[in-house]
C-alpha cells in the first residue's frame, strides 16, 4: 500500500496597498504588481504538522494556526486555484458590505445639503428651548 503524498504548504491570497511592508515570518510570498497602487499576495506556509483532520502551520505573525483540510471555507488551502476562488469570495463580500456603508453615508449627506442643514439647526435650537 503506497501512502499518499502529503502536502507540503498551504496556500492563502490576499492584497495589500504599495506602501506596506512585505509580509514577515517564515513564509514563502509571491508578490503580484497590480493596477491602483495594490499589491497581490500569494503566501505560502510550510505545513508543520499533517492529522487526519487537516495542517498546522505557523502564520505571518508566529500564530500556530490549525487549518482543515476538508470543506470550502478554510484559512488557507493545499489548491492554489481554491485560495484564488477563497480570496475573490471574500473580497466580493467586503465590497458589498462597503457598499451598504456607501449608501448610508449618502443618506446622511443628503439630509445635511445647505437647506437641510438650516432646518435641523433652527429645530435643534428650539427643541433646546422647548419650544418646538
Amino acid at each position: 500500500m503506497t501512502e499518499v503524498e502529503k502536502p507540503l504548504y498551504l496556500h492563502r491570497v490576499g492584497y495589500m496597498p504599495y506602501t506596506a511592508p512585505e509580509p514577515a515570518g517564515t513564509l514563502t510570498t509571491d508578490v503580484y504588481e497590480c493596477n491602483e497602487g495594490v499589491k497581490l499576495i500569494l503566501e505560502s506556509y510550510p505545513i508543520t504538522k499533517h492529522t487526519p483532520k487537516g495542517y498546522r502551520i505557523i502564520d505571518a505573525f508566529g500564530v500556530d494556526r490549525f487549518v482543515l483540510a476538508e470543506g470550502d471555507k478554510a484559512w488557507a488551502y493545499v489548491d492554489v486555484a481554491k485560495a484564488v476562488k477563497s480570496f475573490v469570495t471574500r473580497k466580493q463580500r467586503h465590497k458589498a458590505h462597503m457598499l451598504k456603508v456607501i449608501a448610508r453615508i449618502d443618506k446622511a449627506l443628503a439630509l445635511v445639503e445647505p437647506d437641510t442643514a438650516e432646518k435641523l439647526l433652527a429645530y435643534e435650537i428650539l427643541y433646546s428651548f422647548g419650544l418646538e
